[in-house]
């Protein structure tokens, strides 16, 4: 069966032609993982690298085999969310402001192996965030593809649309 893909737009900038309803980043850096495991077990921490992210959801690579259903907490370093983060969220000392994570609730929608028991592919949706969270999310997504802080395109965005900054 043929997948049929859709264009999305980057916050009214440059159209990307994407599947899915959120545009991802492709982008590696750390994260905390929470498990909520809801037993007498205590949960599971550790720090994984996320591999892409978007408003929706983020992929990371994971040492555990997570099964789908399983709610996590989450704690995403994105650099330059101390500029993006609305201002419940957002820390004004100067000294605290790189270090501040964007927190979430997400959920397991999708496991795949990359190496048998050593490492796994999680694809998680975002289920508890709050809509200005969100929107900061997808405004450094578009700010990533070349578009300005109200989705217009920026000077030199047509290739940047075509190949976002890596960090």
């Amino acid at each position: 069966m043929r997948e049929r893909r859709k264009k999305a737009r980057l916050a009214g900038g440059p159209m990307i032609d994407e599947r899915r309803a959120y545009v991802r980043l492709p982008q590696r850096s750390i994260m905390r993982v929470r498990e909520f495991n809801f037993t007498d077990e205590p949960p599971r921490y550790f720090d994984a690298h996320y591999k892409n992210i978007s408003g929706g959801g983020v992929l990371f690579e994971s040492p555990y085999a997570l099964p789908v259903g399983t709610i996590l907490k989450l704690e995403l370093r994105i650099p330059g969310w101390d500029r993006l983060a609305p201002p419940p969220f957002r820390i004004e000392s100067m000294t605290l402001m790189s270090s501040q994570p964007l927190g979430v609730l997400g959920e397991v929608v999708r496991v795949e192996t990359v190496q048998q028991d050593k490492c796994y592919d999680i694809g998680v949706v975002f289920i508890g965030i709050e809509d200005e969270q969100r929107r900061a999310l997808m405004q450094f997504v578009a700010s990533q593809y070349g578009c300005g802080p109200e989705g217009e395109p920026a000077r030199g965005s047509r290739e940047r649309a075509r190949h976002p900054k890596r960090r």
